[in-house]
């Protein structure tokens, strides 16, 4: 329904209106690499970043997500202010619910390995709801 879509939108007219953003995308698979982009992102004071990573999710045997949680909660450094992380994601909490259970099933704690994994949906300062509707609805009519 157009979360992508939604994001470049906002990008764009913050720039029509002349405020100095960058969207600037990331993929999953460079996610590891976060840490280092928002430390040469933080050193340009003079402009604003929207680092934006589209249809995020996780699959069973990726630990990805927590490189994305040390970024979110601004690590040792902390989160530059000219920077804010926007991600789209079609999953409430961005994993396969069998990675969930899985990890429940291996943990020594069950529900502190569901907690770390969920956790990182936590993180999201802000969530919008795109829900199933008709071309009708969604046309407006």
């Amino acid at each position: 329904m157009g979360k992508s879509s939604l994001v470049k939108a906002a990008h764009a007219e913050a720039v029509r209106q002349g405020l100095p953003l960058v969207l600037v995308e990331i993929a999953r698979e460079d996610l590891g690499s976060v840490a280092r982009l928002l430390a040469i992102l933080g050193r340009a004071r003079d402009r604003r970043f929207i680092l934006f990573s589209d249809d995020l999710s996780f699959s069973h045997d990726d630990t990805q997500y927590k490189s994305l949680k040390a970024v979110l909660d601004g690590g040792i450094a902390g989160r530059p202010e000219n920077v804010i992380l926007y991600a789209t994601s079609n999953r409430r909490h961005l994993m396969p619910r069998d990675m969930i259970d899985n990890g429940r099933s291996t943990a020594i704690h069950p529900g502190e390995a569901v907690e770390e994994k969920v956790s990182l949906s936590d993180r999201f300062g802000l969530w919008l709801g795109f829900h199933p509707c008709s071309q009708d609805e969604y046309l407006g009519g």
